[in-house]
């Protein structure tokens, strides 16, 4: 047994992690820098510890040791929480739990990989249970198709297992650290620094390093309560705990975290939740109470393998065929009538077929199969494992008498050829029996109706899973195929359960207990209950706070939610409605173009999306007003939307009076819905999508195109209009200015010719001899202005061309002066 100290600190340890949503959903800053910020301060606050507490500065220089494993455990830190944030942002919290919490499968390995810690098959049966656990718990959603037809999810999903590997290192090596016995503080610091540096380094490259002040003190809050000191208690407990076992305790995280939701922010948490929780506490308290110890997985048993007896193998073989038409009848049950319990069925069926296939195998195969069985029957178990954990959230019990029939029958039919077989080999499988037990119970239940269906369902999907993590332990600790797998160390505590619970007296216990349990209700806040008693509904509603009546079938309660705002789709995509034509601005007036649409057809059409939020305003009317309210509540809806829709025109509708259209709409269904009876109060009404339906969209940008084109061209014609109208008057002005300076140039230069000619006349008529030589030399200096002269001596000739030659002539002087 361990001791209780180091088990309480670890524990006191994942409870201070578990305060941390606190901190961080009231730092209000992006989770990234969140995650460096903290680290840069738990550095700092550790660098002090060390000056304290540890020797001074001096502390702060570690030796070779100490700088190696702390530069290895920072930046198993640094993985850890930045994929861990990156999980969250970009796939769901709950994928995003889940596998973060997947630890212990890497612990474990790395664990007896690193230095040799010998595993125990408590821890491994410790750690299947609460992984399971986590699963119900977080309502984890990987084989969702969204998951897989998203990259981002995808993406998320991987830097979650990632955020797995890197806390298993943590933890692995926080044990290694301890066994290495290096200062403490000095470790941890040197640790944080590596973090802080590439956190910081992630944080800077994405650009997310600034947040405010305020968020600042909420973060430093988050180093010193939330992470320095549950490190520093992590470390002392685990110089006592193994890898193994620490990781299975971190899982309490996840316990603390959810109370922390439920009591500080009042998160509601559905049944599955709660058992989901439950089972992480039996598998947290699990390897705390076996007394077996630390045990060392036997990698090859050798033993001689004992043959079955003849009439072991009848009867196994007899087994085996209904265990195949189990699995096939959960199938069948899920594929064709959607009831989710086929889904518990099939599993239960596989999970018969690896732990009864395992001995009888091996005695046909021969021994050197032995290691192959094993492989595949433990990788089996481990996805039944896994798969009833991821799936549990959409378990319900549906009504179906062929799933009760095949429940019933395969018991009763396994306990009597179980029976057949021989003591020595005899397999009772008592968890397969509880499973199905609780299956026929859930479909009982499910006709009353009763509430406890789900629960039973609950508790037929952990007994598979108990029984899947029975094979997986045989297989590891190589059991399966040697001898009866009730004798494997782990798997006898875990049957035991089995054997009590199928007891008369406990089922009959369980089944009163749970019968009587559906009389107790608690009506949530925001709820009112109708009670229906064989059928007739009370009067009066009940208000929030429990509720105690007769169980179903006497009393059913209904609860009505009536402040949750609620909201119904209205897709009206797929069915354009017609709506008014847009009036023609060039028309004679409207009602000649609403005649002419009328004759030709011409009603313009839209696509429309609309949702519908409103409240319940009457419980016991929106109750039993309608057999599907939101059923009617969309066909009211619709309604009134074609009938206002049919009222405007196209613009109006794409364009403008959306919000008129709106209103309009919610008053009818208003109306609609009071006429009805429906007991509810509409609060909004929005158009979500508003566009021209796709088969006619080619011609409705064929008619937008001609109209653009049609009103840019008139656009053109009136800036021509305007451009040619000024520049035209312009010119005609410039025309007239110019003719008349013309006109008096004219003028002028007429009256200067006239004055000139009087004033010749007048000098002829003086002296008439001079005048007429004047006139000459005037007239020939007109004539010599447009001829080219040459003045040159006598002595020199000229040359004028290539082929005219001028000789110096002797040319007599003029006379005269």
């Amino acid at each position: 047994m361990l001791r209780s100290r180091p088990v309480l600190l670890a524990i006191a340890a994942f409870f201070a992690f578990g305060l941390m949503p606190i901190f961080t959903r009231e730092a209000q800053a992006n989770i990234l820098a969140i995650a460096a910020w903290r680290a840069i301060l738990v550095a700092a606050i550790f660098g002090v510890w060390t000056l304290i507490a540890e020797g001074g500065p001096k502390a702060l220089w570690p030796d070779k040791t100490t700088a190696k494993l702390g530069t290895w455990y920072g930046l198993a830190l640094a993985l850890a929480s930045s994929t861990f944030v990156g999980g969250y942002a970009f796939t769901t919290v709950a994928n995003t739990i889940f596998l973060h919490n997947l630890a212990p499968v890497v612990a474990f390995p790395l664990a007896w990989w690193l230095y040799q810690e010998r595993l125990s098959a408590s821890a491994i049966t410790g750690a299947a249970v609460a992984v399971l656990g986590v699963g119900m718990l977080s309502g984890v959603s990987l084989f969702q198709v969204s998951n897989y037809a998203s990259s981002r999810f995808l993406l998320g999903d991987f830097l979650s297992l990632i955020s797995a590997i890197g806390y298993a290192l943590v933890l692995v090596l926080t044990r290694l650290v301890r066994k290495k016995e290096t200062p403490l503080l000095g470790t941890l610091w040197v640790a944080w620094v590596v973090a802080a540096v590439s956190l910081s380094a992630i944080g800077l490259s994405f650009g997310v390093m600034t947040i405010s002040w305020s968020a600042l003190l909420w973060v430093l809050g988050l180093a010193a309560i939330c992470t320095n000191i549950p490190f520093y208690l992590l470390n002392l407990s685990m110089k006592h705990i193994p890898a193994g076992l620490a990781s299975v305790l971190s899982m309490s995280e996840v316990i603390f975290a959810t109370a922390v939701g439920i009591l500080v922010y009042s998160e509601q948490l559905a049944f599955i939740g709660w058992l989901g929780g439950a089972l992480v506490v039996v598998g947290l308290l699990y390897p705390l109470t076996n007394p077996e110890g630390a045990e060392e997985v036997p990698v090859e048993d050798d033993r001689e393998v004992r043959p079955l007896q003849a009439a072991t193998l009848r009867a196994r073989s007899w087994r085996l065929g209904l265990a195949l038409l189990l699995f096939n009848a959960g199938a069948i049950v899920l594929f064709v009538t959607s009831n989710a319990s086929g889904i518990v069925l099939s599993w239960a069926g596989l999970c018969m077929l690896i732990r009864l296939a395992g001995r009888p195998a091996l005695q046909i195969l021969g021994p050197r199969f032995s290691r192959a069985i094993h492989w595949m029957s433990g990788g089996s178990a481990l996805a039944i494992g896994l798969g009833l954990s991821i799936q549990t959230q959409w378990l319900t019990a549906q009504t179906s008498l062929l799933v009760l029939a095949t429940a019933c029958i395969t018991a009763w039919l396994d306990r009597y050829l179980a029976n057949q077989e021989h003591a020595e080999d005899r397999e009772t499988q008592p968890l397969m029996h509880l499973a199905l037990g609780a299956i026929a119970f859930g479909q009982i239940f499910s006709f009353m109706p009763h509430p406890a269906s789900r629960w039973w369902m609950g508790i037929a999907a952990v007994a598979v899973g108990l029984q899947a993590w029975t094979v997986l332990l045989a297989a590891l600790r190589g059991r399966l195929s040697h001898d009866r797998l009730s004798t494997a160390p782990g798997v006898a505590r875990l049957e035991s359960l089995g054997h009590a619970a199928t007891g008369f007296r406990p089922a009959s216990v369980a089944l009163f207990v749970g019968y009587a349990m559906g009389g107790i209700h608690i009506v949530p806040a925001g709820h009112q209950a109708i009670v229906e008693q064989w059928g007739k509904p009370d009067p009066a509603a009940h208000p929030p706070g429990l509720l105690v009546r007769l169980p179903p079938p006497i009393d059913t309660v209904r609860m009505v939610n009536v402040e949750g705002s609620r909201q119904v789709q209205i897709m009206d995509s797929l069915t354009p409605l017609l709506c008014r034509p847009d009036e023609d601005p060039t028309a004679p007036n409207q009602a000649e173009t609403e005649a002419s649409a009328e004759r030709t057809m011409g009603k313009t059409m839209v696509s429309l999306e609309m949702s519908l939020h409103y409240k319940v305003s009457d419980p016991h009317l929106f109750a039993y007003g309608s057999l599907e309210p939101e059923t009617a509540i969309a066909a009211l809806g619709r309604s009134a939307l074609i009938e206002t829709v049919a009222a405007h025109t196209q613009h109006e509708v794409l364009v403008d009076q959306i919000s008129e259209i709106e209103q309009e709409v919610l008053d009818k269904t208003q109306a609609l819905a009071d006429h009805s009876q429906l007991g509810i109060k509409l609060e909004s009404v929005h158009l979500i999508h508003a566009a021209v339906p796709t088969p006619v969209l080619s011609a409705f940008l064929d008619v937008a195109s001609a109209k653009s084109d049609e009103e840019t061209l008139q656009k053109k014609a009136m800036a021509y209009r305007f451009d040619r109208l000024p520049r035209a008057a312009g010119e005609a002005q410039t025309l007239t200015t110019a003719a008349e300076i013309e006109q008096i140039q004219r003028t002028a230069r007429a009256q200067v010719d006239l004055d000139e000619f009087k004033a010749i006349s007048n000098g002829i008529a003086d002296d008439r001899a001079q005048s007429m030589e004047r006139l000459q030399m005037e007239h020939i200096e007109r004539v010599l202005e447009r001829a080219n002269l040459i003045i040159a001596p006598e002595s020199i000739g000229l040359w004028l061309d290539s082929s005219t030659r001028l000789q110096p002539t002797n040319l007599p002087a003029p006379e005269g002066p």
